[in-house]
């Protein structure tokens, strides 16, 4: 490890002293080991100057193929030379950095506090072997729609069992880079999230036979509703709201729920790493950089209380406006969006559920034709109130407007990458539509990201009085 914090970061001269003073100890057939990211060595923020114009990699090799302590080798010499040592079990465990970034962010930022706190008493070096942080899997837990994704490929590579073409979109589907995010964007760049769907939906149109599957497929503990319809497949999730968390297009091979939340991480306030690296010198790695967040995008930065789904109820006090929805800034009488909505009746095609209490009553019924949605709801409250249908849709390429449109019945979702969407309401409503933005870290700094688009539909209720209206959401 202490290697790959060396090189290509600090001067040659301090990867040879440590070579030497290893080959100096009584240690029997000691081999040394050095696997690392190629982009380190040119394409990391001041690496470049640092490893070729101020030629550090050819002094490296110079150095080390000439320096009698240091024998170059490969494994296959190796294991012929020197027979194993011993046995040795293999901890789940990953590089340093990782066990920061798994860790949910309160708990990350508290990481990185200790790890600092163990630098500052100069005790960190002696118990830096005890010092851990998260697994990989966790990145599952912090980031939900990561999580939908992995548990989606696993139920395709169950029903892909015979299919050797499926099979093989199933398998690109577990590349590994948009399921976590560390120092890179990963999980929260767009292009990555959309290369998994689209395998992942080439997959399902192979073996897809029209069925409703009723089953718990993000393994959380309650069951989802996925529906192969003939143009798109669909799935909906009773326990969070009766939201649409999958929408995918069988055609444009594109799933029009692919949001990702705004959520708050831990360096959005400790601007350092708990990196396992004291002595400084040479060139900085991309884990010591530390980055201000412009004062633009802080004015901007909100995190959300919710999952961005599609078909998402909220209950609003009539005084609310779009700059407080967009901003998070409402209390709601209840998460309506968030809670456990009870399955009525359950058919091929058709999916009623329902929500009662003393706050509002509410029965949300899906027909899954062939190429539209239809949503009827039928929504009862105590007193006036407006009642607000929230579809989050992962428009990535278009730039969306904080905007406030009056009197709509129907509208259009437009992207450079999947097209347009139609959205018909059988009342005319108020739109509100704003764009979800996130902030990540990546190499060159910070990523201000548009991870989708919010189309909430509101809706006057009156005390006492049932309101019945439709949505019809259809390809175009």
């Amino acid at each position: 490890e202490y290697l790959r914090y060396l090189t290509p970061f600090r001067p040659v001269e301090r990867t040879i002293k440590y070579l030497k003073d290893l080959a100096s100890k009584d240690y029997e057939n000691i081999l040394v080991v050095v696997h690392d990211d190629g982009e380190k060595y040119g394409v990391w923020p001041g690496t470049y100057e640092w490893v070729h114009g101020k030629k550090w990699l050819d002094e490296f090799f110079d150095t080390i193929l000439s320096c009698e302590e240091v024998i170059v080798t490969t494994y296959s010499e190796y294991m012929e030379k020197y027979p194993p040592s011993g046995i040795v079990y293999l901890p789940t465990t990953s590089y340093f950095e990782m066990s920061e970034w798994s860790l949910p962010a309160t708990q990350a930022k508290m990481f990185v506090e200790f790890v600092n706190t163990l630098k500052e008493s100069g005790i960190f070096s002696k118990y830096r072997v005890f010092v851990k942080g998260g697994i990989w899997k966790n990145f599952f837990y912090k980031y939900p729609e990561s999580n939908y994704m992995h548990k989606r490929m696993l139920f395709l590579s169950r029903l892909t069992r015979r299919s050797l073409k499926a099979k093989m979109y199933v398998l690109r589907a577990q590349c590994n880079d948009a399921y976590w995010h560390g120092v890179f964007g990963g999980v929260y760049l767009p292009h990555l999230r959309e290369a998994i769907w689209r395998n992942l939906i080439m997959a399902h149109n192979i073996v897809a036979k029209g069925m409703m599957h009723v089953k718990d497929i993000d393994m959380d503990g309650e069951a989802e509703i996925l529906y192969e319809a003939p143009n798109y497949f669909i799935t909906l999730k009773p326990h969070y709201g009766g939201s649409v968390v999958e929408l995918s297009s069988r055609e444009k091979i594109y799933n029009y729920v692919d949001v990702i939340a705004r959520r708050y991480e831990h360096y959005h306030d400790i601007l350092e790493a708990a990196v396992p690296q004291e002595e400084g010198g040479g060139v900085e790695s991309i884990h010591e950089l530390k980055k201000e967040i412009p004062p633009e995008i802080k004015k901007e930065l909100f995190y959300d209380t919710r999952l961005r789904y599609m078909f998402q109820d909220h209950i609003l006090p009539k005084e609310s406006t779009i700059e407080d929805f967009y901003a998070s800034r409402i209390k709601e009488p209840i998460e309506l969006y968030k809670l456990k909505y009870e399955i009525a009746k359950l058919r091929h095609r058709y999916v009623d559920l329902r929500f009662y209490s003393k706050i509002i009553k509410v029965s949300k019924t899906f027909e899954l034709l062939r190429d539209t949605v239809i949503v009827t709801y039928k929504v009862t409250s105590p007193k006036d109130t407006f009642f607000g249908v929230e579809l989050n849709v992962g428009v990535h390429a278009k730039k969306e407007k904080l905007n406030q449109l009056e009197n709509v019945s129907s509208f259009e979702i437009t992207d450079d990458v999947f097209g347009k969407i139609q959205i018909e309401s059988t009342d005319d409503v108020i739109l509100w539509k704003y764009p979800i933005k996130t902030l990540s870290q990546s190499e060159s700094g910070w990523d201000f990201i548009q991870q989708g688009a919010s189309y909430t539909m509101l809706y006057p209720l009156r005390e006492g009085e049932e309101k019945i209206f439709r949505i019809y959401v259809r390809e175009i």
